[in-house]
């Protein structure tokens, strides 16, 4: 893709934002944080556009979302997140840190759940790799 030298006026705190990005994070330039995050931007408000124009479709065809409906299906999505907290092998007590307790309470809401291989099974699938 051709590129393009432009010149552009920022805020001086986005500006030392981008420049600690572009060292703590390992880019090759400034253009190339600048190139990304302009590539970032455009996708977003691509995906914001098709997000809108598909509440628009579903409301010409069933009318407006009410707040009460927003309102429910938030408290609905609240009742179903599983939060995972911690890691494998985390102090016992410690949120998420029990994959079992997790896998069984992902399964009593209705989520679909890849059963847990054995020591057996992962041995002889390292075996034949």
């Amino acid at each position: 893709m051709s590129k393009r030298r432009v010149t552009v006026t920022v805020d001086a705190d986005l500006l030392a934002a981008a420049a600690a990005a572009v060292e703590r994070d390992g880019y090759a330039s400034f253009s190339e944080w600048v190139n990304q995050s302009m590539a970032e931007k455009a996708d977003r408000d691509r995906r914001l556009a098709q997000m809108a124009s598909a509440i628009a479709s579903y409301e010409a065809e069933h009318g407006a979302i009410s707040d009460a409906e927003l309102a429910a299906q938030a408290q609905a999505d609240a009742a179903n997140t599983i939060h995972v907290h911690g890691r494998r092998g985390a102090a016992p007590g410690v949120p998420g840190a029990n994959p079992a307790a997790i896998r069984d309470r992902a399964a009593a809401n209705g989520l679909p759940v890849r059963p847990r291989r054995s020591a057996q099974s992962q041995s002889l699938s390292a075996a034949t790799a």
